[in-house]
């Protein structure tokens, strides 16, 4: 059994880094259906091999499959994509460094005094 779990977790496709990025990914939703539905990914490939107690359900996430990670980043990536379909103007942005002065830039822009003499520099090259 030792063995059949070390040749598992050397062909992972999925390293520990994205799977701990994924976690945070998975932290900064809000809505609790999203959880539920992940806990559903999660239960369909661990099945109960995870802890719950009053403070929360923890799971190792090293145990997951390629192929639920594969899944919980696609159920994420599809609630990211529907979000900025119902709210673009939240995602709207403004080319605002087109050859134009810092004068104009800071008017909508705060801008520090090192970008400010970035801008300058650039600015002067062309």
């Amino acid at each position: 059994m030792e063995n059949l779990n070390n040749t598992k977790h050397n062909q992972r496709y999925y390293n520990l880094s994205y799977r701990k990025k994924l976690i945070s990914k998975i932290e900064k939703l809000k809505n609790k259906d999203d959880y539920i539905n992940i806990y559903k990914i999660i239960v369909d490939d661990i099945g109960t091999n995870y802890c719950a107690n009053s403070n929360g359900i923890f799971i190792n996430i090293n145990i997951l499959s390629d192929n639920c990670i594969a899944e919980i980043n696609n159920y994420i990536s599809d609630k990211s994509k529907n979000f900025i379909e119902i709210y673009p103007e939240k995602f709207n942005f403004n080319k605002i460094y087109n050859n134009d002065k810092i004068d104009n830039i800071s008017n909508f822009v705060k801008l520090s005094n090192q970008e400010k003499n970035l801008i300058k520099k650039i600015s002067s090259n062309y």
